[in-house]
């Protein structure tokens, strides 16, 4: 270390270390606290203040009795260091930029601190997904309960029966098919009634050829969805094929923008629909280009429909969309209800209504 640098011998050790970890694959052994202190020529409890930064910060797991190792993938995220007086939550989402998944974050933070209860925050990747998960609740000795919102939408068989293995309250924040399993429970929108009421919405403006451009991963919530607006179409005694919806889907992590652009581009050219119900605001975004840029005779008839608002920036896309979508604070509320009021429930899956509103 160079004692001579304006930045602190903590600073400089934790940036070398830092580059190393980027270099090493993830699970790699890091050299030991003895040896680090000897290649930077500095004590032993200087290196082990760094290691523990490191280790609160995600960057390396340390095992008792068998080492440091380098973690790429999951990141722990505390947002304080605040012992609370009634437990801990911790909340798992997906480590991508997802305004549904902040607002449900930001949601579970205003209620954590409404009940005395600290959060702790679980960022599943790509590469890792929910491998270091079980460490991590094994680290929180008052735990009282855990929020997932899977990547995709979906959580498999294999892993609602490990969330029921904690022993306390899992809450999934996402649309899945009926299962058995002790202290799971899920709370989402009620997509069936959105796919309902979106297909009702636009047939009340006039519009009779309509698609469903679902560019989320196909999952469970997706498939209620299409339910509900093969229903409502059937219940209007309209015919079958006035509602299309593409068989491509999108696959987690991928770009769904770009694949919302070219099912759009695609359906107009060859189905020419009026009404076209989106499931994200990006890929709205992406299919009012494609309209745009579609049959000039399309681009003044079409609207636009969203089952999933982003910080009121639907209000600011041209045409103005409808918004068919349930209250996000109203679904974290239920997940909070479930975890702090233990009781024994027989219901385990939660539906939260939509409402319908016009962009303004």
């Amino acid at each position: 270390m160079t004692k001579t640098s304006s930045k602190p011998l903590c600073v400089q050790i934790r940036e070398r270390l830092l580059s190393q970890i980027e270099q090493s694959a993830d699970g790699d052994r890091l050299p030991t606290e003895f040896e680090l202190a000897d290649r930077f020529g500095v004590s032993r409890l200087t290196v082990h203040k760094v290691m523990n930064e490191l280790h609160r910060d995600g960057y390396v797991l340390r095992r008792r009795g068998l080492g440091t190792f380098v973690s790429r993938g999951n990141r722990k995220v505390h947002t304080n260091g605040v012992q609370r007086a009634n437990g801990s939550i911790i909340i798992a989402y997906a480590d991508w930029f997802s305004y549904d998944i902040w607002a449900k974050v930001e949601a579970a933070e205003r209620l954590a601190l409404k009940h005395d209860m600290f959060l702790a925050n679980y960022k599943i990747t790509q590469e890792t997904m929910y491998r270091e998960f079980t460490r991590l609740v094994d680290e929180y000795e008052d735990i009282r309960g855990i929020i997932v919102i899977p990547p995709g939408g979906a959580a498999s068989d294999q892993q609602i029966r490990t969330l029921s293995r904690f022993g306390v309250p899992v809450v999934l924040l996402v649309a899945t098919a009926p299962f058995s399993a002790q202290n799971v429970f899920t709370v989402s929108q009620d997509f069936y009634s959105i796919g309902r009421e979106a297909v009702s919405a636009l047939h009340g403006e006039g519009h009779a050829k309509l698609a469903y451009v679902a560019t989320e991963p196909w999952n469970y919530a997706c498939k209620e969805e299409l339910r509900g607006m093969r229903e409502e179409v059937r219940e209007l005694g309209l015919r079958r094929d006035a509602l299309v919806c593409p068989k491509q889907h999108t696959e987690p992590w991928a770009n769904a923008p770009q694949r919302s652009y070219e099912l759009t581009a695609d359906m107009l050219s060859k189905h020419k629909p009026t009404g076209l119900i989106y499931d994200s605001f990006p890929t709205a975004v992406a299919g009012i280009r494609a309209v745009q840029e579609g049959p000039e005779a399309l681009a003044d008839r079409v609207r636009i429909t969203l089952t999933a608002p982003w910080a009121g920036m639907e209000h600011y896309l041209s045409p103005a969309p409808l918004i068919v979508a349930a209250n996000i604070d109203a679904i974290v509320e239920h997940a909070f209800d479930i975890l702090v009021k233990p009781r024994r429930r027989k219901e385990h899956t939660f539906l939260v209504k939509p409402t319908v509103s016009a962009a303004r």
